[in-house]
């Protein structure tokens, strides 16, 4: 009777050799990084350094978990790797192309990646703290859950991209530009966004209390239930902005737009309005005690139904009404 050639299980060529894992093997390895030795470890971070050195590309490779703190990598080429769980932790990946990579759950803490290319990269979970992204392109990058705290986006390019949930404390993102943006229920205490473009980003349920966000563009971004209290929006641009819900006291809106903005149920107690534009805005049900509307440019067409009106106010609409029949008043010529 001839014998029953029984077939084993073969793992596939891509997985790593040591017994039981199902992780990736790493580029020109038989192992993961978790497998290899310390010894084994060292050697292979030598060796990709030196391909970096040598100007060689690591495109679409598997990096995954390997640790490279300190390591320069600037102008290296990464697009597509998978370097997902990586430590970057003090890297200078400054230049670097990152498109479409995977670096979620990373660590890059401190790195240096001013100019970088983050297109469409997968930056979920991975850790920024105080890292240096000046002028980094992150386009419909995903950077869901991540850690930004006291980061340097100054002048970043984030179109787009998904920033929802993520820690964004004290963050400098002075003249970035994140319209369309999704930071749904991100946290941004203390941050600073002056001059940056938001128009039309989602940040709904967001904390920007004490933010700067001097003449900063948030026209018909999405601010529903936003905590912006104590925030300074001098000269802003919330026009056809959706704030209802939204937390408003205290907040510095002298000279902002708000002209055709939805402040539905809005608490403005304390704002400063001073030259501030709420013409065609919808107030109803919105809080406005101890507010002082007297130096507001322009109040037209404004809906007050059921709203929380200010001690004085009649007073201060009669003000208003004699300002804009004074021949003195430099808008005179143009209400005539």
């Amino acid at each position: 009777m001839p014998a029953v050639e029984i077939e084993t299980e073969k793992k596939p060529v891509s997985l790593c050799e040591a017994n039981g894992c199902k992780e990736k093997r790493l580029f020109e390895s038989t192992y993961c990084w978790r497998h290899l030795s310390e010894e084994g470890q060292k050697s292979y971070v030598l060796k990709i350094k030196d391909i970096v050195k040598a100007g060689k590309g690591l495109a679409g490779v598997n990096l995954s978990g390997i640790h490279l703190p300190g390591a320069d990598l600037s102008k290296a080429n990464l697009s597509g790797a998978d370097l997902s769980g990586a430590n970057f932790s003090g890297a200078d990946l400054s230049r670097a192309n990152l498109t479409k990579v995977n670096l979620s759950r990373s660590d890059l803490n401190r790195a240096e990646i001013s100019m970088a290319d983050f297109s469409e990269a997968d930056l979920s979970r991975a850790n920024f703290y105080r890292a240096c992204l000046f002028g980094a392109r992150l386009p419909w990058a995903n950077l869901s859950g991540s850690n930004l705290s006291w980061v340097n986006l100054s002048e970043a390019n984030l179109s787009e991209a998904n920033l929802s949930r993520a820690n964004i404390t004290k963050a400098n993102l002075s003249m970035a530009k994140l319209p369309r943006a999704n930071l749904s229920m991100s946290y941004l205490f203390g941050s600073n966004l002056n001059e940056c473009n938001l128009f039309e980003a989602d940040l709904s349920m967001v904390n920007l209390s004490e933010v700067n966000l001097f003449r900063a563009d948030l026209s018909r971004a999405d601010l529903f239930r936003a905590n912006l209290s104590h925030a300074h929006l001098f000269g802003a641009n919330l026009s056809g902005t959706r704030l209802s819900g939204a937390n408003l006291s205290a907040t510095d809106l002298f000279g902002a737009n708000l002209s055709g903005a939805d402040l539905i149920g809005a608490n403005l107690s304390g704002a400063e309005l001073t030259g501030a534009n709420l013409s065609w805005a919808d107030l109803s049900r919105t809080y406005l005690l101890y507010t002082n509307l007297r130096g507001v440019k322009s109040l037209k067409g404004v809906n007050f139904t059921g709203a929380i009106l200010p001690e004085g106010f009649e007073e201060m609409m009669a003000e208003l009404e004699a300002k804009k029949a004074d021949p003195k008043d430099p808008d005179y010529s143009a209400k005539k």
